[in-house]
């Protein structure tokens, strides 16, 4: 069942990105984005505990919730500033790391946190 929901918060969070109304506004748009970012990580890490109603692992989804959301930081690292429209702007941003490395750091502080 929680296979089936992440996939329905991929695809319409996407879907949700395209429309006219959302692509109008950098905050609407930063909102969905990175909002999808925080339902998928933490969708992602229920999925590879088994969730169930035990409070370490429901506080290991929130902050994976969390941590997924700010995988957008370096857009404000690249752009060298607090401001939306300069991150958004721009086209070449640095990696905070390679995309095992981000897994396997967040599933190491999660980890850590929780046990």
């Amino acid at each position: 069942m929680l296979e089936l929901l992440l996939l329905i918060t991929c695809l319409s969070g996407d879907h949700i990105m395209t429309l006219s109304n959302v692509k109008k506004s950098i905050w609407a748009a930063a909102l969905v984005d990175n909002t999808t970012h925080g339902v998928v990580g933490s969708l992602s890490w229920a999925i590879v505990i088994d969730i169930d109603r035990d409070p370490r692992k429901i506080v290991a989804c929130l902050i994976c919730f969390l941590v997924s959301m700010a995988v957008d930081a370096d857009h404000f690292i690249a752009a060298k500033s607090l401001k939306l429209k300069k991150c958004l702007l721009g086209h070449t941003l640095p990696s905070l790391g390679s995309g095992w490395q981000n897994i396997a750091s967040v599933t190491t502080i999660i980890l850590v946190i929780c046990s």
